[in-house]
């Protein structure tokens, strides 16, 4: 009988892993696509942050050049590719995609568990840690897709009102605002592992979403240069290094914003994950 090296069982292994994330991935996905309640969740998303965008396109301070003070953001720039600013700043979006994220998420295992899918992804020849990545990774891709709406037309309306946001720009701040969420996506799926009703699971999530989004309010008046432990402002600080003419007001450097987004979409997924590969969530 002839052994087989190391390196070939750890190959062998990482492919099959890959195969179980991608498998339960377009599974999840495709049961996304057929669910009337996923879709039109989705689509309203999508409108009223839409809405709240174009609105953005017709505000006579986005039309002018300036170099100014405006909102956790000190401006120095002339073209049009502020939009992006004024899109990341905005409150209401903010709240609706973030809310949409960390729901998303909260429905990731809590949501199978409910409606029988989560039994049936168990009792496949698939392991477990590849299972939760796949189940992760496709609400991450309704996040993105609804993001890429989103900001997709707010870009059409802007170039259609005869302004002219950088097609580059829009392909550096899509993945920005994608990862951001993405940590809220993680946060969500890891409350989505309690052993607890499907309603009482979204509750908190929206409270966490909610106080992470407006932590560095207390923040700033207690300690300005923790301002990086907040969600937002480390948002802010990956934003601002788009662009040489954008800072941070808190000023939260990129590194720091960087570290604070794998933080926040590192540590909740990894306690997500050893609850998955632990517990019995069928039930």
């Amino acid at each position: 009988m002839i052994e087989r090296a190391p390196s070939d069982t750890f190959i062998g292994e990482t492919r099959r892993s890959v195969r179980t994330v991608l498998t339960v991935s377009k599974t999840e996905l495709r049961r996304h696509g057929r669910s009337p309640r996923t879709v039109g969740t989705v689509l309203s998303v999508i409108g009223i942050c839409t809405l709240l965008a174009f609105n953005i396109v017709r505000l006579r301070e986005f039309r002018r050049s300036f170099m100014r003070t405006t909102n956790n953001f000190q401006i120095s720039a002339t073209e049009y590719d502020i939009l992006y600013v004024f899109l990341a700043r905005d409150p209401l979006i903010a709240l609706f995609l973030v809310s949409f994220a960390v729901l998303v998420g909260a429905n990731a295992i809590a949501g199978t568990r409910e409606n029988g899918t989560g039994r049936t992804l168990q009792s496949l020849p698939f392991d477990r840690r590849g299972v939760f990545v796949g189940i992760v990774l496709s609400r991450v891709a309704v996040v993105a897709v609804v993001a890429a709406a989103v900001v997709g037309l707010t870009f059409g309306r802007a170039h259609q009102q005869g302004y002219a946001p950088s097609i580059r720009m829009l392909v550096l701040f899509l993945p920005v605002l994608v990862i951001h969420l993405a940590a809220f996506v993680s946060i969500g799926s890891a409350l989505s592992t309690l052993r607890w009703r499907r309603g009482a699971i979204h509750s908190v999530a929206l409270l966490v979403a909610i106080g992470l989004s407006t932590l560095y309010v207390p923040l700033s008046r207690l300690a300005p240069e923790a301002a990086v432990l907040a969600p937002r402002q480390a948002f802010y600080g990956l934003v601002a290094s788009l662009h040489g003419g954008w800072n941070v007001l808190s000023g939260v450097s990129t590194r720091a914003a960087v570290a604070a987004h794998l933080v926040l979409l590192v540590a909740p997924f990894l306690y997500g994950l050893y609850r998955y590969e632990r517990c019995d969530l069928t039930t």
